[in-house]
């Protein structure tokens, strides 16, 4: 995860935010779409999840906060100039237009005064002077930083359909830990929508809908064997998402089907992880009904169509309380559980 970030550093720094400290300033919100579409299709999640919620489970900061770095660095640069430069002849015309349309919004130190203005203590945009500038470059930024996680913090509490989230975090806010640990992406993604996704859960098979307050899911089993489905079939290969015989051109299942053919195995997938939560709360040895294949790729052994089958017809193996904590698969598998069970008991105190 962290390299994808990193990744995306590199590139907005060469292309987005390039020049953003000089036309960037009035177009903060465009900027920020940019980051945000990077975390809403790393997580796989539906369009208009809040960036806010995003940020937090991330703990990502807005791109704004590098802008507004990279313009006092550029402004701290431009006072180092000659005044014969025509960067200082400009600064010095800003500096004396400020004085006489202290609101004229097209003044780039106007711009700068205004959004900049209450993390500063009171500076004076229209005489600058370079040590003030230079010190509290680090202080701004910072106090941007935090201003920035308590509105989002704040917006989340107040949100009526995304308040529920506010449960979730930890106090003070940190990036949630599943999004540090070394699992499949998909397997992650599953996590993500279980926490951010208000219900909708993105698959290979296609878009998966729950509504929480209908009298059928209100029972805290019925919401758990059917998100433990959908965390079932968020983690199937797409070539293995079809049904056999039916050609590629014809490979994508509607939600319809997936729901219309879930009820026999739905029981199944939900007895499946309750076993695994089980064993470790037990911390003992135990046998589960699971199906025998090798060890050759444990992950992807558990997440095709067949497993189902094979669950069903009760082939059974023993599994050691060591080698289920080797086994990164059941480690994923607990992590959805608990999200799981997080959301679905906040969503049904709000339902009644």
């Amino acid at each position: 995860m962290q390299k994808k970030f990193n990744l995306f550093s590199a590139l907005v720094t060469s292309t987005t935010l390039y020049g953003a400290h000089l036309w960037g300033l009035r177009y903060l919100g465009e900027i920020e779409k940019t980051q945000y579409q990077l975390h809403r299709r790393l997580l796989s999640l539906p369009h208009g999840t809040p960036s806010y919620a995003m940020r937090l489970e991330l703990n990502r900061h807005p791109l704004s906060i590098r802008v507004a770095g990279q313009t006092l660095r550029y402004l701290c640069k431009v006072l180092r100039h000659d005044e014969h430069r025509y960067t200082s002849q400009c600064l010095a015309t800003l500096q004396i237009l400020v004085a006489k349309e202290p609101d004229d919004g097209m003044n780039w130190l106007n711009q700068i005064k205004l959004w900049l203005g209450p993390f500063t203590d009171n500076y004076d945009w229209s005489q600058n002077h370079l040590a003030d500038l230079t010190s509290f470059i680090h202080h701004t930024t910072k106090a941007m930083t935090q201003a920035t996680l308590e509105a989002d913090v704040t917006r989340t509490s107040l949100s009526q359909r995304f308040s529920y989230y506010s449960r979730l975090l930890a106090d003070p806010p940190i990036q949630a830990p599943y999004t540090n640990l070394s699992i499949p992406l998909p397997a992650l993604r599953i996590i993500a929508q279980c926490r951010l996704g208000q219900g909708r859960y993105s698959t290979p098979l296609g878009m998966i809908k729950i509504k929480y307050d209908e009298m059928e899911t209100k029972s805290y089993f019925a919401i758990f064997h059917i998100l433990s489905l959908v965390c079932f079939f968020g983690l199937l290969p797409p070539t293995r998402g079809r049904p056999t015989g039916v050609q590629p051109v014809t490979q994508a299942w509607s939600a319809a089907e997936i729901v219309d053919t879930a009820k026999d195995v739905m029981e199944g997938i939900g007895t499946f992880l309750h076993q695994i939560r089980t064993l470790w709360s037990d911390k003992a040895n135990t046998t589960l009904r699971l199906p025998k294949y090798g060890d050759d790729h444990p992950w992807m052994e558990y997440l095709q169509m067949d497993v189902v089958d094979a669950f069903l017809s009760n082939k059974t193996f023993t599994l050691t309380e060591q080698k289920l904590k080797d086994d990164a698969s059941y480690q994923t598998y607990t992590l959805v559980l608990h999200s799981i069970q997080s959301l679905a008991m906040i969503r049904l105190k709000f339902d009644y």
